[in-house]
């Protein structure tokens, strides 16, 4: 079964133990774009909210939680101080992030009056509209690509975005595995079927 809804309000109408594997996709505390829900003090970053994930959870059963790179490890260590195990660390690679740096040369340029070089018009320019709105890349300015001529060109203070890690964490369980196994269908890994 697959449920789309608030994680809070789903959590409190499950009965304790009776979910096979939590698969989420939290917020990643990076304050995105200055939006409430993605604080540095967020519940993904709380060790009550995985205590809660965890009395869900048949023994044995894993968390796959989507992160951010810069602020998985404080994902990781709440839900490694609610109880549960950090098994594994996963990671989606992709190349399609946008690019979060700023771009010093220019701004070294424009503290020093300095005129910028066109290259010419930037082909993921888009006129205003909802992209431009939400602050991602093609809408502001005049659709011109510059660059710098300065010492300082070439240089950011940010990687592109090209993988999320995914922690993989198991409740714990009491026993031998293959005695869970039997009693929950919990805590093993199938292997065969993931292989490439």
């Amino acid at each position: 079964m697959i449920v789309n809804s608030s994680n809070l309000k789903w959590l409190e109408e499950q009965p304790d133990e009776s979910v096979h594997h939590i698969i989420t996709d939290p917020p990643y505390l990076i304050d995105f774009m200055g939006k409430g829900w993605d604080k540095p003090d967020n519940i993904a970053g709380r060790k009550e909210f995985w205590e809660e994930c965890l009395r869900v959870l048949k023994p044995g059963g894993h968390l796959l939680v989507f992160g951010h790179s810069r602020t998985h490890h404080r994902v990781m260590t709440a839900i490694e101080d609610a109880g549960a195990e950090i098994r594994d660390c996963l990671f989606w690679f992709y190349g399609s992030g946008f690019p979060k740096s700023q771009d010093i040369g220019k701004r070294v340029a424009k503290k020093r009056g300095e005129e910028l070089k066109v290259l010419g018009k930037n082909p993921n320019h888009r006129e205003p509209d909802a992209l431009y709105k939400l602050g991602f890349q093609g809408g502001k300015g005049d659709g011109l690509l510059t660059k710098a001529e300065n010492e300082w060109s070439g240089w950011g203070n940010a990687l592109k975005p090209a993988y999320e890690p995914i922690i993989m964490a198991r409740k714990k369980f009491r026993g031998s595995l293959t005695n869970n196994v039997l009693e929950c269908g919990t805590g093993a890994l199938n292997i065969d079927a993931t292989r490439v």
